[in-house]
């Protein structure tokens, strides 16, 4: 079964459930830490809301599970740059390639938006994944790893 990256425009209240999900991965991609209560669908609607006004938010189901990958990417239209602001894969789900696979439809829908570059900024722990992906390392701050890849030669 393939995967494939879809828009994730949630609608209120009807996707309560799917933003909550969408944001424990997202924390988790962030190395975040869980969070310690319950929170009620107003707070994961604010959490998901104030990461970025300017940002763009895809999943992908797979298999038995609705949100698989989530991925948020922000397009930078002046300089063409397309920055990935987090991608995360579900824990039951991982090393079974799912998030090579959402970061190469993600490119793809970066250069379908005439982006040159994407860059991301992750923990160092994803830099294995990345470099694999064929992303360079530009710098690194603490625990954190910035790269990118040339999209558009």
């Amino acid at each position: 079964m393939a995967l494939e990256l879809q828009p994730f425009n949630p609608v209120r209240p009807a996707d309560d459930l799917a933003v909550a999900q969408f944001n424990v991965l997202r924390r988790e991609a962030l190395g975040l830490h869980p969070a310690t209560k319950t929170r009620t669908p107003d707070e994961e609607w604010r959490s998901f809301q104030t990461f970025h006004a300017d940002t763009t938010e895809y999943i992908a189901p797979f298999e038995e599970i609705p949100i698989a990958v989530a991925t948020r990417a922000r397009y930078i239209t002046q300089g063409r740059i397309a920055d990935l602001l987090s991608m995360a894969v579900a824990p039951e789900l991982r090393s079974r390639s799912l998030g090579s696979q959402a970061l190469a439809q993600l490119e793809d829908i970066c250069r379908s938006k005439r982006m040159r570059t994407m860059r991301v900024t992750a923990l160092k722990t994803a830099q294995d994944f990345y470099t694999k992906n064929d992303y360079e390392t530009v710098g690194t701050y603490h625990d954190l790893v910035l790269m990118k890849k040339r999209l558009i030669v």
